[in-house]
């Protein structure tokens, strides 16, 4: 699981960075994105948290230009949502990722809870982690459902790049780092400290 979230993590990190640097090989980037993580990762618990607290503000703020891009500057057709057709068998296949992202987040949560300060309760520990996991994971999954039209070749970071125009150097460079802090993160997720 921490081997697959990671792969994902550093393949779309890499193809941020390709994007903002196209002369660069998007090997290489990843490669990058990799040994950022990896530099991370070997200096330990304080600089993962500091770095992880910081990228919850800027690759948040990368999504909200990304909402404030596609809805408000340049819109959506109007006919965006009539494209395509209902089906039961892809909507709750969708449900279903959502709630298998949910349920494979759990082992970060709980690794992460022994982390809380001792008189942290139960109940909140439960909610801070739950409403933290959903809207961090649901606030994205729309923004993909919204651009996920425009996704060419499996290419996400195209597709942002398209659709966001002139803001999309600005929301890759916030991405980018934001998934080499998401790679670091998971190299070490089952690490004592």
């Amino acid at each position: 699981m921490y081997l697959g979230y990671a792969a994902t993590a550093l393949v779309t990190g890499g193809q941020s960075l390709h994007a903002i640097l196209p002369r660069v090989s998007e090997r290489s980037c990843i490669l990058t994105i990799g040994l950022v993580s990896l530099t991370a990762a070997i200096f330990g618990h304080d600089l993962i948290h500091v770095c992880t607290r910081l990228m919850t503000y800027i690759a948040g703020s990368a999504v909200l230009l990304c909402y404030w891009w596609v809805l408000i500057v340049h819109p959506l057709p109007g006919t965006f949502l009539t494209h395509g057709a209902y089906s039961p068998v892809g909507f709750f296949g969708m449900v279903s990722i959502g709630a298998f992202w949910q349920l494979s987040y759990a082992p970060y949560v709980s690794d992460y809870s022994r982390y809380l300060p001792p008189d942290t309760g139960p109940r909140r520990a439960f909610w801070s982690c739950y409403w933290g996991s959903v809207v961090g994971a649901v606030v994205p999954m729309i923004l993909g459902a919204l651009i996920g039209p425009a996704v060419v070749d499996g290419d996400v970071v195209q597709a942002i790049s398209r659709l966001t125009g002139r803001a999309s150097t600005a929301i890759v460079l916030l991405f980018a780092p934001g998934v080499a802090v998401a790679g670091r993160s998971a190299s070490t997720a089952g690490r004592l400290p």
